[in-house]
């Protein structure tokens, strides 16, 4: 059996792209979809959904706003890999 996945989708938009991705996903499996604030488009098209864990990552401070959501992201994410050394 494969490892659990966690999916990281860092976006201000495209909950299109959210849908498709969690339609995809095997038991076991997360989506986690990064915005930069709660006034971004993807955050009230996915707020409501229990099969996506929503991360506002605010304003990066030090480095750009993808490199912030992916870090943010990373530590929200449950499945950290699959034990290897």
């Amino acid at each position: 059996m494969d490892a659990p996945v966690s999916v990281l989708l860092p976006t201000t938009d495209g909950s299109e792209s959210a849908c498709d991705i969690k339609n995809q996903l095997r038991p076991g499996d997360e989506l986690v979809v990064i915005c930069d604030s709660e006034s971004d488009e993807i955050h009230q098209s996915v707020e409501n959904d229990p099969e996506i864990e929503l991360v506002v990552a605010g304003q990066p401070k030090g480095c750009s706003g993808k490199a912030n959501a992916v870090a943010e992201g990373m530590e929200t994410a449950s499945n950290r890999g699959c034990g290897l050394d």
